[in-house]
C-alpha cells in the first residue's frame, strides 16, 4: 500500500496557495520596511509637516494585509495537513481492518493505538507546521533577501552571512534529534501498551493482588519515557538556541553595517530603518526553523514505522463481487492440504448440511481450522474451498453472508444492543431481527435492559451475564442466515437458558455446522467427527448410530 503524495488536484491547490501567501507577505513586508523608512527620514528632516499621510495609510494598510496573510497561512495550512493525514489514517485503516486478527496478537493495543495517533500527530504537525511555513517562510526568507539587495546589497551580505552558518549549524546539532525521538516514541508506546494491559486486565490484577506492582511498572515506564522526553528537549533547546543566536547576529550584524555606513554618508538613517524592518520580519521564520527541524526528524520516524505497518501487514484481500447475480452458496467445505499455524497438511471434505464435531487437544490447530473456514487468516499452503470455490477468490461481502462465527475471540462492539445484533446485517427485517431473538432466547435478557435493544453495550458486556452474551454472539451470527455455522467452543459458558437457546438453533439449523468442543457426549449428534492432532488429522469418523438431536444438558 502506497504511501499518499501531495500530487493531488487539491493539495496541489494548497501548496500553490500557501506559495502566493509567502510572496504575498514578503511584497507585504517590504512595502511596510521601505514606508517605515521614509517616514523616518521625513519624520528628521526639517520639514516634519510634509510627512504625507498617505504614507500612513500605505504602512498602516501593509501591517494589516501582512497580519491577514498570517492568519490566511494558519487556515490553509491546517487544511493541507489534515487532508494529507486523513487520507493517510484512511489507509492506515484500511490495511488494520483487512489484517487477519491473529496477526495483531504479536503487536500490543498501545503500539497499534501509536500508530493511528502519534505517528499521525507527527505526520499532520510535518505538513501543516513544517513543510507549510517551510514553504511560506521560504518565499517569505527569499523576497526578504532580494528586498535587501535592491535596497543595499552590503547589508543584504552582512545578513546572508550568520543566516546560512546558522543554518548549517542547526542540521548538524538536528540530527541527534532523530534518535531521540525515536526513543522517546519507542517508550511512549511501551507506556501506552503497559496501560492498555492495566486497564483490560484490572479484574485480574485485582484478584491476584498484583497491584502495588503494576503500579510500580507503570512508574517505571513513565520514568523512563520523562528521561527521554527531557532528552529530546534537550536536543530541541539546542535547535532553538542557535535559531536564536541567528536572528540575533543576523540583527546585529545589519545593525553594524548600517550605522557605519550611515556615518560614512552611504545610506540616510530611514534607509537602515527600513533594513531593519525587513531583518525583524526575517526572524520569524529563522525562529521557526527549529521547530521545522523538528517536525521534519519526528515525521521521519514516524513514516518509517507507518511504512513498516503497511509494509508487514499482511491483508485479506478478494475480487469484488460482480452485480448480484451469484447463486448462493451450498455450504460445502473442501481443505486440501492446510499448513497454518499448528495445522501440517489437513485434508477434508465436509458435504453441505453435515454436522461436524471438531475435537483434540489444545493447540492442535482446531480454532484454527475454523478461521480459515471463515477467512479470518489465510493458510500458508494449501486451498480452502466452499462449493470447490477457493475462499480466497469470493468476494468478502458475500463470503461473510455464507459463513458466520461464533467465538469468544469476537466480543462485542461499543453501540446499542441492537447495533451488535444486526452489525453483520445491518439491513435485517424487523420481523427477522425478533425471530431470532426468540430463537436464541434473548426475548427476557431485552426485556430486562433498561433501554431494551437500545441500550448501550460494548466488549465489556457491563449489561449481560457471560451466558446472555453467548445468546447474542449466536443470534449475531444468525442474522445474516448463513449456509455455514462455525462454533469455537460455545459451551464452555453457557447456563441452562443458553444451552437451550443452542439447541434450538442447531436443531433447526438447516446448513453445514462445525462445531469444536472438547466434549464427547456430543457426538451423538454430529454426522461426522474430526479429531485434530498436533496439527493432522487423526481420526474422520461418522456416528455409532443414528444422530440424536442436541443435548439440552450438558453431558
Amino acid at each position: 500500500m502506497r504511501w499518499p503524495g501531495l500530487n493531488t488536484p487539491r493539495r496541489r491547490r494548497l501548496l500553490s496557495a500557501l506559495a502566493v501567501i509567502g510572496l504575498g507577505q514578503a511584497a507585504a513586508m517590504l512595502a511596510m520596511a521601505l514606508g517605515v523608512g521614509q517616514l523616518f527620514d521625513l519624520l528628521l528632516s526639517t520639514a516634519r509637516t510634509h510627512a504625507s499621510p498617505r504614507l500612513w495609510v500605505g504602512v498602516s494598510a501593509a501591517l494589516m494585509a501582512l497580519a491577514a496573510l498570517r492568519g490566511t497561512e494558519r487556515v490553509v495550512a491546517e487544511r493541507l495537513g489534515q487532508d494529507y493525514v486523513h487520507a493517510l489514517r484512511d489507509r492506515l485503516v484500511r490495511r488494520l481492518v483487512e489484517t487477519p486478527p491473529r496477526e495483531l496478537i504479536s503487536r500490543s493495543h498501545g503500539v497499534v493505538l501509536l500508530r493511528l495517533t502519534g505517528d499521525l500527530s507527527a505526520v499532520r504537525q510535518w505538513v501543516s507546521l513544517g513543510l507549510a511555513r517551510l514553504l511560506v517562510g521560504g518565499a517569505m526568507g527569499l523576497g526578504a533577501l532580494i528586498a535587501l539587495v535592491w535596497v543595499d546589497p552590503a547589508l543584504a551580505f552582512a545578513a546572508l552571512v550568520p543566516i546560512a552558518s546558522g543554518t548549517a549549524l542547526a542540521y548538524v546539532l538536528g540530527r541527534p534529534m532523530e534518535e531521540a525521538v525515536r526513543d522517546a516514541r519507542r517508550a511512549r508506546g511501551r507506556l501506552a501498551g503497559q496501560v492498555a494491559d492495566l486497564v483490560r486486565g484490572l479484574a485480574t490484577i485485582q484478584a491476584c493482588g498484583r497491584v502495588r506492582s503494576e503500579r510500580r511498572r507503570v512508574a517505571d515506564r513513565s520514568r523512563d519515557l520523562a528521561q527521554r522526553m527531557i532528552r529530546r528537549a534537550t536536543v530541541t533547546g539546542s535547535l532553538r538556541a542557535v535559531t536564536e543566536l541567528t536572528a540575533g547576529f543576523t540583527t546585529l550584524a545589519a545593525l553594524g553595517i548600517g550605522g557605519w555606513q550611515v556615518m560614512a554618508g552611504v545610506v540616510s538613517p530611514g534607509t537602515v530603518v527600513g533594513v531593519m524592518a525587513i531583518v525583524g520580519f526575517l526572524t520569524t521564520p529563522l525562529r521557526d526553523l527549529a521547530r521545522v527541524h523538528e517536525y521534519w526528524r519526528a515525521m521521519r520516524v514516524a513514516r518509517a514505522k507507518i511504512e513498516g505497518f503497511l509494509a508487514t501487514a499482511p491483508a485479506l484481500r478478494a475480487p469484488r463481487a460482480q452485480g448480484r447475480g451469484s447463486p448462493p452458496l451450498s455450504g460445502s467445505i473442501q481443505l486440501e492440504s492446510i499448513h497454518s499455524g499448528p495445522l501440517r497438511g489437513l485434508d477434508a471434505d465436509i458435504a453441505a448440511g453435515t454436522r461436524v464435531l471438531v475435537t483434540g487437544p489444545n493447540g492442535s490447530g482446531k480454532s484454527t481450522l475454523l478461521h480459515l473456514v471463515a477467512r479470518l487468516c489465510d493458510p500458508d499452503r494449501g486451498v480452502v474451498r466452499i462449493d470447490g470455490l477457493d475462499v480466497r477468490r469470493i468476494p468478502l461481502r458475500r463470503l461473510r453472508r455464507t459463513v458466520a462465527i461464533v467465538s469468544h475471540e469476537l466480543p462485542l462492539v461499543r453501540g446499542s444492543l441492537r447495533r451488535n445484533l444486526v452489525y453483520a446485517n445491518p439491513g435485517v427485517r424487523p420481523e427477522t431481527l425478533a425471530a431470532v431473538c426468540r430463537l436464541c432466547g434473548l426475548e427476557p435478557v431485552i426485556a430486562k435492559l433498561p433501554q431494551g435493544l437500545d441500550t448501550r453495550i460494548g466488549p465489556d458486556t457491563r449489561w449481560l451475564s457471560n451466558g446472555e452474551a453467548q445468546r447474542v454472539f449466536l443470534a449475531r451470527a444468525l442474522m445474516c442466515e448463513p449456509r455455514i455455522l462455525l462454533l469455537d467452543e460455545v459451551e464452555s459458558f453457557l447456563d441452562a437458558g443458553a444451552r437451550s437457546a443452542l439447541a434450538r438453533v442447531l436443531d433447526r439449523f438447516p446448513g453445514t455446522v462445525l462445531m469444536v468442543t472438547h466434549r464427547a457426549g456430543y457426538r451423538s449428534w454430529a454426522h461426522r467427527v474430526l479429531d485434530v492432532e498436533k496439527g493432522r488429522l487423526m481420526e474422520d469418523v461418522g456416528p455409532e448410530g443414528p444422530v440424536a438431536a442436541f443435548p439440552r444438558a450438558a453431558p
